[in-house]
């Protein structure tokens, strides 16, 4: 039987220490239709554009690049974009799979942010 060295060993209880602890750093750490202390929040949309989701809570929709950020909620999260200058994709929120498949939902939330 192959011996374990000491320097073998304090390296497997590291990637153990790290691979158990690694699905908390993947959480979304900004709660459902709540603001937290970092005065952000996802807010439940109907086909209603983002920008309008949160001046209803007296909020900005946090943008990136011209659309705004938001989340499909199903089995997994999907992050996506809307895009409220679009009339034809504003009531849409349009996001990828792992798997590369296109996914489109007009029952999505908004990122708002105080």
């Amino acid at each position: 039987m192959k011996k374990i060295s000491f320097l073998n060993f304090i390296l497997f209880l590291c990637l153990l220490f790290i691979v158990s602890f690694s699905g908390a750093a993947f959480a979304d750490p900004i709660n459902d239709g709540v603001f937290n202390v970092k005065n952000a929040g996802w807010f439940k949309s109907s086909a209603t554009p983002c920008n309008e989701v949160c001046k209803r809570q007296g909020a900005d929709a946090e943008n990136e690049m011209g659309t705004y950020l938001c989340k499909i909620p199903s089995g997994q999260q999907l992050y996506g974009n809307n895009f409220s200058s679009n009339s034809a994709l504003k009531k849409l929120c349009l996001s990828v799979t792992p798997n590369m498949k296109s996914v489109k939902s007009r029952r999505f939330m908004c990122l708002c942010v105080r």
